[in-house]
């Protein structure tokens, strides 16, 4: 959204431009204006473009003598290390001073050099609530110098209220919709103690509240959160006929020490309770005996995230792994169980020039020693979650799925609106989930699935929004191939 409003600005000004201007338009359709570490392509293609235009820039020239009299005012020369003496802040915010030192890694005793501040004043920006963050170096009296840095809270806090809607729908039988509501009030503490509570509507429903508050350290912190959520799956047989829906709903309440090892990592571990139910669908009711389970669930979790993705909707560089396990006691039907939920998940991205490839791995696996009962489900169906099947067609207590796209970034200003990044691409996906209602009776080997699609995706205003034609094979449907088109679900 940050991308948009600025492309929006300068698309006004722009509108200004008279006889006597001249507009440069530099080939930096891959980078975004939150893509601080990419300064130097920027400033490199801009050399590019200003150097293809050198009779047109005469004009506004003036003689070397004045230019170089100019630069020695206004400039000072760039050297690796900065030796600073002292640092000045200015923080125009409800946090601590504390909070922002320890973003900017700044230490008395040792030098200082440009990577280093840029890398600070980026963790700075890491937080949210700043509107701007800016830096001058000063010589001062004793031929020292001394850095300072001043901080701008956003001016339209501390509260911050946000919109999301999900829409999705395959041609067939299966379309979801989704509209969410969320706010985030922040500064409940100076070491940034922020709460959010969010409510959704549509085909699964969603309430939650959390609280996030650092203790001793920013990087130290409790949180609390309750979390109900309701769900429901299209039960169909193999030619796509309806059998009824799955449904479950829940309700989670957990509480969670955590380590934030830097804004791309997180580690995390506390005590779950899960209170739910699945009502089953007709055909399953009937083959197991009773059309509603309750459940209750609760144990020690531990979590570990790092997350250095770009972009959460059309992710061009970076990677993000997932580790958690639940160890969980489960009562259900006047019976216990201890059981393990383990997940993982791997995704990466990496761009050259407007070539984008990215990859994603995932294993789900729920253990019990009731084992002829999952309580935990996972799916796979979708777009870009074994394609040609609809969405979580395939569930079970054992999910495992792999993944390579590769996508084309188009030229910004002739294939999008607003100025929005636009791709085309493809995928080839792999896939099985073990112990489906599906798989045959007795058939404790699941199969594994090829599939693959080709989509056109656009980065917009209102989110992510995808058109694809995803095909597979035939394993556990008659013709596994469908088109798919969805606004807000990121892949």
């Amino acid at each position: 959204m940050s991308s948009f409003l600025v492309k929006q600005m300068v698309s006004e000004e722009k509108k200004h431009l008279g006889a006597d201007d001249l507009y440069l338009n530099p080939n930096v359709t891959d980078i975004s204006t939150m893509d601080f570490e990419r300064l130097e392509d920027a400033d490199n293609a801009g050399n590019e473009e200003a150097s293809r235009h050198v009779e047109q820039l005469q004009r506004f020239s003036v003689s070397p003598d004045v230019y170089a009299a100019w630069m020695k005012r206004q400039r000072s020369k760039l050297v690796p290390e900065l030796n600073i003496d002292s640092l000045a802040l200015e923080n125009m915010s409800s946090l601590d001073d504390e909070v922002l030192l320890q973003r900017l890694g700044f230490n008395n005793h040792s030098q200082y050099d440009t990577s280093q501040l840029k890398e600070g004043i980026r963790q700075v920006y890491g937080l949210d609530i700043f509107e701007r963050v800016s830096s001058h170096l000063y010589q001062k009296a004793d031929g020292g110098t001394e850095l300072k840095v001043t901080a701008e809270e956003k001016s339209w806090g501390p509260g911050y209220l946000n919109f999301r809607l999900m829409l999705e729908d395959d041609f067939h039988s299966n379309r979801n919709m989704q509209f969410a509501a969320s706010y985030t009030r922040t500064g409940l503490s100076s070491l940034g103690a922020e709460w959010q509570t969010e409510i959704a509507l549509g085909t699964d429903k969603v309430f939650s509240t959390e609280l996030y508050w650092p203790l001793v350290s920013p990087s130290t912190f409790v949180s609390g959160k309750i979390n109900n959520h309701s769900e429901s799956l299209v039960v169909e047989d193999p030619n796509g006929l309806s059998l009824g829906e799955f449904f479950k709903s829940e309700t989670v309440i957990n509480g969670s020490l955590g380590w934030n090892i830097s804004d791309q990592g997180v580690l995390t571990t506390g005590w779950i309770d899960k209170n739910g139910s699945y009502r089953l669908p007709s055909i399953l009711a009937n083959s197991l005996g009773y059309s509603r389970l309750d459940y209750r669930r609760k144990g020690v979790e531990w979590r570990f995230v790092w997350d250095s993705l770009n972009n959460a909707n059309f992710s061009t560089r970076g990677i993000r792994f997932k580790v958690q396990r639940q160890w969980l006691d489960d009562r259900f039907l006047e019976a216990s169980s201890d059981s393990i939920n383990s997940s993982y998940e791997f995704i990466a991205a990496k761009h050259w020039h407007n070539h984008v490839f990215k990859t994603r791995w995932s294993m789900n696996k729920y253990q019990s020693q009731e084992g002829d009962i999952g309580l935990e489900q996972y799916a796979l169906g979708g777009l870009l979650n074994l394609s040609g099947y609809p969405r979580n067609y395939l569930y079970g207590p054992d999910a495992r799925f792999g993944s390579f796209i590769y996508m084309y970034q188009m030229n910004e200003n002739r294939f999008s609106f607003f100025d929005s990044l636009f791709y085309l691409g493809g995928s080839i996906e792999r896939g099985r989930v073990k112990e489906s209602w599906l798989q045959p009776e007795g058939n404790d080997i699941a199969e594994w699935i090829w599939a693959g699609s080709i989509f056109a995706g656009w980065d917009s205003p209102l989110g992510a929004i995808y058109l694809g034609y995803g095909q597979a094979e035939d394993t556990y449907r008659q013709k596994a191939y469908r088109v798919y088109l969805s606004l807000g679900q990121s892949y």
